[in-house]
Order: structure tokens, then C-alpha cells, then sequence
């Protein structure tokens, strides 16, 4: 278990171009092509495009699998949800220190802590994550909000 890997600098989130593509551009040995779909791959032999094969792993994309989700809130009884974080009063001040400052809690991913575990005994790696969040969602809200719920008793929500 540790702190998840977010692409955010300056207290801002960035796409993976913004982040790694757009610093290294100017490159002689990059070519970025937008809005383009590729009509066939040349071949010479086996290489395409005279790229080398660095590694030849039949294995990539061997039992890849869309993600599953089991979601789980569960409501803390000392504190330290966020869900106050976001409506009214402390809303505005922490949209007004965001961009004041780039901080708080509107500079943060949407998860903090994440963790790769195993489903069963015998893997040899993990097959499962879990993110956690200091927040809960209202998902008998008419539309995407939190729950009013900062402090209470621990209660399961599935």
C-alpha cells in the first residue's frame, strides 16, 4: 500500500502529453502526428517502419481485461473527510487558496492511497487494485454531489 502516482505539477493536474510529451518535442528523432489514422503498416520483412524490436514478448496484451468495480463508502467517526471540503462556504475557500495558491484540497487527485494485491494464494503478482479516497458520494443524489456526512458511525455502503 502507498500514496497513488498523479500527474500534477504546480498544483495542477496534467494530462501524460502535457507531462512527458509536450518537454521533449522539439526532439529531431520525435514526430507527433494529430487527427491522423493509419491506412496500413509498412513491413520490411519483419520490421515495420524501421523501428527495432527492442524486446519480443508474445506475452503483451496476453489475458488483458477490462476493469471491474466493487464500490465500497465507508463513513469515519473521528473526522477527516473532505466531503465539508466541497459545497458552500469552505467550497469557495478552497476554490479561492486553489487559485491563489495551487493548493489545498482541489490540487490533490481524486485518490490518495492505492494498493496492488493479490485475490488468491499462489499468484505470482498482483491482480487487483484498491484506491481509497477522504471522500463519499451521494449516489442517491439526482446528480454526481458528496454526502452530507462528515463525522458519524461507520457504516458500510456498497
Amino acid at each position: 500500500m502507498g500514496y497513488v502516482s498523479l500527474t500534477i505539477r504546480g498544483g495542477r493536474r496534467q494530462s501524460a502529453a502535457v507531462a512527458f510529451l509536450h518537454p521533449v518535442r522539439s526532439r529531431e528523432n520525435l514526430t507527433v502526428l494529430t487527427d491522423t489514422v493509419a491506412q496500413r503498416i509498412l513491413f520490411q520483412g519483419t520490421r515495420a517502419l524501421g523501428i527495432e524490436v527492442l524486446i519480443d514478448s508474445p506475452d503483451v496484451g496476453r489475458n488483458l481485461r477490462e476493469h471491474r468495480l466493487s464500490f465500497h463508502q465507508y463513513r469515519l467517526r473521528g473526522g477527516g473527510s473532505l466531503n465539508g471540503a466541497f459545497k458552500g462556504l469552505p467550497l469557495f475557500r478552497n476554490a479561492l487558496r486553489y487559485l491563489l495558491t495551487r493548493t489545498g484540497a482541489l490540487a490533490t487527485g481524486a485518490y490518495d492511497v492505492g494498493a496492488f494485491v493479490r485475490t488468491r494464494a499462489g499468484l505470482d503478482r498482483p491482480d487487483a487494485q484498491i484506491l481509497m479516497a477522504p471522500y463519499s458520494l451521494d449516489f442517491n443524489a439526482a446528480k454526481l454531489s458528496f454526502e452530507p456526512y462528515q463525522n458519524s458511525h461507520a457504516t458500510l455502503r456498497a
